[in-house]
């Protein structure tokens, strides 16, 4: 094969094309195929390999680093595919709405309670009425709920078959607890769906009411608190977030978008 003059334009459909040749049993080819880059390789690694068995300890030198890349091409792609996975089932999994949360036909919903279970204002105030005098009966029977922890009651007069009650910090600066207290929250209320063969909930935003967490943060905790979450918990098929004003929708939504 003549080699191009320094300079000289080389025209590629010139260039002969590397093929791999298949033969029969008396050496005739009977089939030439085009070869790849990825062909290329494992030919590269066949010649070493019988040079590092002759003992060339600088083939096999070359073939353990050619096989350590191969290693880590496939370890990054099957970790590609896992990421994209769970991105998929987040995206299918999660919802963010603007809307009334007791009007949700869901499983369940949960309420952003206080201690005492025994009702309040915003969100608490609007499930107690919906639901009727006899939520707040049975919660009567709960002795009340811890900061970060949850109760399941009936949903009774609400669309929802069971509504989940939680009680939210009150935020104080950031370093009273408050972020674990949240994360407890929704983390607490999902055990209690699964324990209850709960498929579809809603929350709303818990605690950046009067309570007062920054919807920012609370967005943040609420968010990777459910996505770690459903990762191991593949029994819960559908989450809501129902958000009360436009701006919590938007900050909901740019953080959903920003954590898939």
């Amino acid at each position: 094969m003549k080699m191009p003059i320094a300079g000289q334009e080389v025209n590629p459909m010139k260039l002969k094309p590397a093929y791999i040749t298949i033969e029969d049993e008396d050496g005739n080819i009977i089939e030439r195929i085009p070869m790849t880059a990825a062909d290329d390789d494992w030919i590269r690694a066949g010649r070493l390999r019988k040079k590092a068995e002759a003992g060339d300890k600088e083939a096999a030198k070359k073939l353990k680093e050619m096989e350590n890349t191969q290693m880590m091409e496939v370890v990054d792609d099957e970790q590609a595919d896992e990421s994209e996975k769970s991105q998929d089932n987040m995206k299918s999994n999660f919802q963010i709405i603007k809307g009334d949360i007791t009007t949700q036909q869901l499983d369940a919903i949960v309420n952003a309670a206080n201690n005492s279970l025994l009702g309040g204002g915003g969100v608490d105030g609007a499930i107690h009425r919906a639901a009727g005098k006899e939520l707040i009966e049975e919660c009567k029977t709960l002795n009340g709920c811890e900061t970060g922890q949850a109760k399941i009651t009936k949903g009774y007069k609400l669309p929802a078959k069971y509504v989940i009650h939680t009680v939210g910090p009150v935020w104080r600066g950031g370093d009273k607890n408050e972020e674990k207290l949240l994360e407890g929250c929704y983390r607490n209320s999902l055990k209690l769906a699964v324990e209850h063969n709960i498929k579809t909930i809603a929350f709303p935003s818990i605690s950046t009411g009067v309570y007062g967490y920054p919807i920012e943060k609370a967005s943040i905790v609420a968010l990777k608190t459910i996505h770690d979450f459903l990762e191991q918990h593949e029994s819960i098929k559908k989450v809501v977030i129902v958000c009360f004003s436009q701006n919590d929708y938007d900050v909901y939504r740019d953080n959903l978008d920003m954590l898939v």
